[in-house]
């Protein structure tokens, strides 16, 4: 789109040159000939030049990074001990509901015989009284990767029996039994989710690492979670949930957001792996589950306070007991930082502290600055970090 803009500005130009050129045109073609192809060289030359230099920043990466972190350094030495406000915006604000528009709630035809809770997934009683004879086949989902995926072989168990999932968290379900009433046969399947356990290993220092679980929400701001779904809200603050206010992006999209959460680093730091570019994948090796493995847009965002929402994603912390019993301190310090500017590299250090693989921190230091990029939420954080 920008090479774009660049080559419909210099034709733009060259028209209007040309337009006050006729009155040359006339008096002296030869010259007005010679002028104008003079002009449409030069023309061409710098868009040229343009053109290549934002191809070529665009495929560098590299480049791209050096700019980016010279930039920031020059951000971080203008705002050094400044700190950062952070902003009070209310979710209900009138501007932003003017432009608020309901959606039609999802609904789903017939009713289901299965539900999962935790790893159980079992026959429900209502169906239980309406049908007798009633047998359920359980066939796990395996992914093999984001693509792909496999079923297990098939579990037949009756209606009072409950199937327990141990390989995945997905399981193919088909029902069949006969109606009390009419003896009529009748057949259900379905796709279910439940939670399956999975141990951790032991640490001789602090006991059993801690289970985490990440719920996403794609292009979810807090205070469009807030309003978009007020019952998950509420479920999140019965669960004595910490709403983090001053978590803020670092760069635009699902990729920004994630890279720093999973690798500690920013997509620029890696090679080339987009898709356009190159067939090239990131090494699973920079991504912290896979150390884990081994141990067991709308019109809102154009408005004033849309630019700050679009800036300020949700990101809700549930504390479990055994975090409070074990680090009381850690727990205290984490809500201690729900008013304090958090980023993504936050998340991964504090991740890499919950999960006891504080080795696998990235302990890289914008030069100038007084702390690490990413910092550990269970340590109080300073109020005067800047958003540079």
């Amino acid at each position: 789109m920008i090479i774009v803009s660049w080559v419909r500005r210099g034709l733009m130009e060259i028209m209007k040159r040309s337009m006050s050129m006729r009155h040359l045109y006339h008096k002296k073609k030869p010259y007005c000939y010679v002028l104008l192809l003079i002009f449409i060289f030069v023309v061409s030359a710098i868009l040229t030049c343009r053109v290549k230099r934002l191809v070529f920043a665009e495929i560098n990466l590299e480049n791209t990074h050096k700019m980016l972190q010279v930039d920031l350094e020059y951000s971080v030495f203008m705002n050094k001990g400044k700190g950062c406000k952070i902003p009070r915006l209310h979710p209900f604000d009138k501007d932003v509901m003017e432009l608020e528009k309901e959606l039609p709630a999802a609904t789903c035809s017939g009713n289901n015989w299965v539900e999962c809770y935790l790893e159980e997934c079992f026959v429900m009683p209502s169906i239980r009284k309406k049908l007798k004879d009633l047998f359920c086949e359980y066939r796990d989902i395996v992914y093999v990767n984001d693509l792909e995926h496999r079923l297990g072989p098939s579990t037949k168990l009756s209606a009072d029996q409950k199937y327990i999932l141990k390989v995945t968290d997905h399981v193919h379900v088909a029902c069949s039994g006969l109606s009390r009433q009419s003896f009529t046969p009748l057949q259900w399947s379905g796709y279910k989710t439940g939670f399956r356990r999975v141990p951790t290993n032991q640490r001789p220092c602090c006991g059993p690492r801690l289970n985490v679980m990440m719920l996403c929400f794609h292009s979810m701001s807090k205070n469009g979670f807030i309003r978009k779904m007020p019952r998950s809200h509420a479920a999140l603050k019965e669960m004595g949930a910490l709403l983090l206010n001053g978590y803020n992006i670092v760069g635009e999209g699902s990729s920004a957001a994630l890279f720093p959460i999973l690798t500690g680093k920013t997509h620029l730091e890696f090679p080339e792996i987009r898709k356009r570019f190159t067939k090239n994948f990131i090494d699973e090796k920079s991504f912290i589950f896979r150390d884990l493995s081994k141990m067991g847009s709308s019109p809102i965002r154009h408005t004033a306070q849309g630019k700050f929402e679009e800036r300020m994603p949700l990101m809700a912390i549930v504390v479990p007991d055994s975090l409070k019993i074990s680090r009381p301190d850690g727990a205290a310090a984490l809500a201690a930082n729900v008013e304090v500017l958090i980023t993504p590299f936050d998340i991964h250090s504090t991740l890499t502290d919950l999960l006891g693989i504080g080795d696998l921190r990235n302990r890289y230091k914008v030069p100038g600055a007084e702390m690490e990029r990413g910092r550990t939420l269970l340590q109080v954080v300073s109020v005067q970090i800047s958003n540079g």
